[in-house]
């Protein structure tokens, strides 16, 4: 898989998990996302969602695993997506988690935290 198509497949992922936080939350979410990456020594490194790719794409068709992605926290400013990348060998995309369209396994916070720095959106 070439880097653009795991950007793309992330991105994805990653507005769909804000259009359920949004429903979940009762209002929008800013859609500056933040990736904060644990594993592969970026043990809670905050990164835009192309640094995240180009730490995660080793070459063609060569990446991490990434085993856990969520929304975590909710600013004014921006969107906390949680990334952990699994401690498993970099694959090809055809050994990517089983039944998976993409090399991600998403999880759904039990909390998600909501900081603002004046009124929250939904008051």
């Amino acid at each position: 898989m070439e880097k653009f198509e795991l950007s793309d497949r992330f991105n994805r992922l990653v507005d769909e998990e804000c259009l359920e936080a949004e429903v979940r939350l009762g209002h929008g979410l800013n859609r500056r996302i933040i990736v904060r990456a644990f594993g592969a020594d970026l043990d809670g490194l905050d990164l835009s969602p192309t640094e995240f790719i180009d730490k995660i794409h080793l070459g063609d068709n060569l990446f991490y695993r990434i085993i856990d992605v969520m929304i975590t926290e909710v600013r004014d400013d921006a969107t906390v997506v949680l990334a952990k990348i699994s401690d498993h060998t970099p694959v090809e995309f055809s050994r990517k988690w089983h039944g998976l369209a993409a090399p991600f396994k998403r999880l759904k916070a039990k909390t998600i935290i909501e900081s603002w720095s004046g009124s929250s959106p939904s008051s």
